[in-house]
């Protein structure tokens, strides 16, 4: 973390065009509550950069600062956490196993124990030769929902504050996997503190990034 803006500024030197930062879904045991005021400072200078690059280029290569054309602040349905209830998108593993996403893949990864984790078990799609292969994909949608960590954004919480009345709970993204993470925990509304922190600081910075860039535009 306090190296974030040394290194932004280190890679657009060399000219590298795209960076991107994301948490760990792991737990990361280094996080501690008081470090996102370290991630206040360094991101605060990753802005000032970027505004200065902005100016001269018009560029805008770190991609948490971006914007799409609809971030979903104005949808009326209830905020989802990810996409892993719908079939149009399948990962395959090795041994043909089909999963709705890649970080639901058991190959490469080996999930707490706990009552989270065993809830996975059902996620899975079957095998890509599975007879039954249809019937698991009708089932799927119910399946993600009894899994308890993919639904009811609104009533998740971190250490820092309960996702219900942030301002970015429609824009800030956590896999739910990283909740089967967390050491001991049996709460399924129970989020990371790191992802919770990095999207409160980020998102922050990135409405200040383009309320400038707006402005400026504007005064042209």
């Amino acid at each position: 973390i306090p190296y974030l803006a040394k290194s932004f500024a280190y890679f657009l030197d060399r000219g590298v065009r795209e960076v991107a930062v994301s948490p760990l879904v792991t737990h990361d045991p280094g996080w501690q509550l008081e470090m996102i005021d370290v991630l206040v400072e360094e991101v605060a200078a990753v802005l000032s950069i970027s505004l200065e690059h902005f100016g001269q280029t018009g560029e805008i290569p770190f991609v948490p600062f971006r914007t799409t054309e609809n971030d979903g602040s104005a949808d009326a349905d209830p905020p989802k956490m990810c996409s892993a209830a719908r079939t149009d998108e399948i990962a395959v593993d090795v041994d043909g196993k089909i999963f709705p996403c890649v970080m639901l893949i058991d190959s490469y990864q080996a999930f707490p124990a706990g009552p989270l984790s065993a809830g996975l078990e059902n996620v899975h799609l079957g095998n890509i030769g599975d007879p039954e292969f249809e019937r698991r994909l009708a089932e799927h949608p119910s399946k993600v929902s009894d899994a308890r960590i993919f639904n009811n954004k609104q009533t998740k919480f971190s250490s820092y504050r309960r996702c219900e009345g942030c301002k970015y709970l429609r824009q800030c993204s956590i896999c739910p996997v990283s909740i089967c993470y967390i050491p001991g925990n049996s709460d399924p509304n129970r989020v990371p503190d790191l992802p919770c922190a990095l999207n409160l600081v980020l998102l922050a910075a990135r409405e200040r990034f383009l309320d400038h860039i707006s402005a400026s535009t504007a005064l042209r």
